[in-house]
Formats: structure tokens, C-alpha cells, sequence
């Protein structure tokens, strides 16, 4: 598979609240908008590559997003066989490239007892850095930005599978990005 031509990876955090203010509390205002306030202060978005080249970390060389389905309450994903753009069921291998940046996303219909995501039971990626494991309620997002000189390995034969553990037919949403 060739590589892209550029890719620019822009991880954002931002919430927004809408709040109506009682009428007592905002005299002469005519109509509910006129009382509204929104807070969204503090939203930010980030590049992990400055896109004029001058990048303080390297750039992504690959990249992808892919809905994975618990079969069986689990699944696995194989850096080895990444789903790539045209061709979702066989993929590309992504040995000798180190994990830059992940985001999982649960599934608004999983069932209520969350998904677990952690290093495969054979050649697991310690994708949190251990051994350890996350549990994703819904609706909950684990975006993790990992940083260059991080402890995480190269994807390779023995550093390349995700579990995913759950209730069958439970989805979670996943993009990742890869520094050379």
C-alpha cells in the first residue's frame, strides 16, 4: 500500500453548555434567546504536527478509522492487518510504526456493561503503555494523545493485537494514527 500524500491529525476537546437564565434575573429581555448564555470557553484543538513542516513531533504516515463488532463478546485487532481506505477486511501492516494517537468511541445500542479494550492475550500491544486494560461505559470516548519518546513499542510480530471484551454484537469506533 502506498503511503498518503500528508496527513494531518488534529485531536480537539470541547463541550458546550446552553444556559436560559430566568426572567427575573434578565430584566427587559423580550424573548427566551435573549436570555441564553453559552459557555463554551476553553474548547481547544491541537495539532500534534505543524503542518508548515516545522513539526516539533513527526508527522503521521498512517492513519485510520474502523468500526470494530464484538463477535462472540470479543475481538481483536490486528496491527498487522490494519483496515485500510478501500479495503476494510485486509489490511496493511503497520510493523516498525509507533501508535501517536488513539480514540475510542462506544456505541450509543452496546449493552450497559461496557467494553473492555486492552493489550491481545498473544502478542498484545500495550497501546496504554502496560499490560493493563480500559473500560469504556457508553457513552463514554477514551481519546489518549501519545507523545513522541513515549514507552509504547513498535508495532511488530510479537507487539500488534487489541482485545476488545464485551457483549456480543457490542461497536466501538476507533481511529488511530502512526509515526514512522
Amino acid at each position: 500500500m502506498g503511503s498518503a500524500e500528508k496527513i494531518t491529525l488534529t485531536p480537539a476537546i470541547s463541550s458546550t453548555f446552553t444556559e436560559v437564565l430566568d426572567a427575573d434575573d434578565v430584566p427587559g429581555a423580550q424573548s427566551e434567546t435573549q436570555r441564553t448564555v453559552t459557555h463554551d470557553a476553553w474548547n481547544y484543538t491541537t495539532p500534534l504536527h505543524n503542518t508548515s513542516g516545522s513539526a516539533t513531533t513527526p508527522a503521521p504516515v498512517r492513519c485510520f478509522s474502523t468500526t470494530v463488532t464484538l463477535s462472540g463478546a470479543s475481538a481483536t485487532l490486528d496491527l498487522t492487518a490494519a483496515p485500510t481506505v478501500g479495503n476494510l477486511s485486509a489490511g496493511e501492516d503497520l510493523t516498525g510504526k509507533k501508535l501517536m494517537f488513539c480514540q475510542f468511541y462506544t456505541d450509543a445500542d452496546n449493552d450497559s456493561g461496557g467494553v473492555t479494550i486492552g493489550p491481545g492475550a498473544s502478542n498484545g500491544y500495550e497501546l496504554f503503555g502496560s499490560a493493563s486494560a480500559e473500560l469504556l461505559m457508553f457513552p463514554d470516548e477514551y481519546a489518549e494523545k501519545l507523545t513522541l519518546g513515549s514507552n509504547l513499542d513498535d508495532v511488530g510480530a510479537a507487539d500488534c493485537e487489541i482485545d476488545f471484551a464485551g457483549t456480543s454484537g457490542d461497536k466501538i469506533y476507533v481511529k488511530m494514527a502512526f509515526e514512522a
